[in-house]
C-alpha cells in the first residue's frame, strides 16, 4: 500500500512539477553537489545519530551486559555532539565506525561461544576494553583546550554514573530485569545478594 500510494505521489508530483525539475533533481543528484551533501556536518550529526542509536539497539543491547553498553552509548554520544566540533565529530565517528564493525564481526563469527569456555562474558571484557581505548582516543584527541578536558570530565561521569544510578534501581528495587544480563550484573548480583 506504501509503495502504491508513493507511486501515485510521485505521478501527481511529475504532472505538477513537470519533467524540467525532474531533470533538475536528477542532475542534482549526480552533481558534485550531492557529495558535498553527503559530507556536510549536518548529514554527518544525522549519520553519527543513527550509527549510534542502531548500533546500540541491535548490536549491543541483545548481546552485551546492559550497564556496560549503556555507558560506551551514552559516552560515544557525549562525546561526539557535547564537543560541538564538526572535525571532532568527524573523528569520534569514524572511530567508533571501527568499533562498531570489529564488534559486527565478533558476532558474526560467533566468537563470543567459541571464546566462553576459555573466557566467560568475552563480549563484556571486548566492551569494557573498547569503552577504554575510546576514553583514551579521545582524550588524545583534545588534549590542547582546558574547555574541551572539562567537557570531557563531564561527559565521563554523567556516562558511567547514570546506568550505575538508574539501573540498580530497576533491576533491585523494581526487580526489572536488563535486557542482557552480563559481567556487570554478575558482580553487582554477588555484592547485592552477599549484603542484603
Amino acid at each position: 500500500m506504501i509503495t502504491l500510494l508513493g507511486v501515485l505521489l510521485s505521478r501527481m508530483a511529475f504532472k505538477y512539477v513537470g519533467a524540467a525539475e525532474f531533470k533538475n533533481v536528477l542532475g542534482w543528484l549526480a552533481s558534485p553537489d550531492l557529495i558535498r551533501f553527503l559530507k556536510s556536518a549536518a548529514t554527518m550529526r544525522f549519520y553519527a545519530i543513527i550509527l549510534l542509536f542502531m548500533s546500540f539497539v541491535y548490536l549491543k543491547i541483545p548481546r552485551i551486559d546492559f550497564f556496560l553498553c549503556s555507558v560506551l552509548f551514552l559516552f560515544a554520544f557525549i562525546s561526539m555532539f557535547y564537543f560541538d566540533d564538526d572535525q571532532l565529530l568527524k573523528k569520534f565517528f569514524f572511530f567508533y565506525l571501527g568499533g562498531v564493525a570489529f564488534f559486527l564481526m565478533f558476532f558474526i563469527f560467533g566468537l563470543p561461544t567459541k571464546l566462553e569456555p576459555m573466557v566467560s562474558y568475552s563480549a563484556d571484557w571486548l566492551t569494557l576494553a573498547f569503552i577504554l581505548i575510546y576514553g583514551i582516543y579521545v582524550r588524545v584527541v583534545i588534549h590542547g583546550s582546558p574547555e574541551w578536558k572539562k567537557k570531557y570530565r563531564t561527559g565521563l561521569i554523567i556516562s558511567v554514573a547514570t546506568p550505575f544510578i538508574i539501573c540498580p534501581i530497576f533491576k533491585y528495587f523494581l526487580l526489572v530485569p536488563m535486557p542482557t544480563e552480563g559481567l556487570v550484573v554478575s558482580v553487582l548480583d554477588t555484592i547485592w545478594y552477599s549484603v542484603f
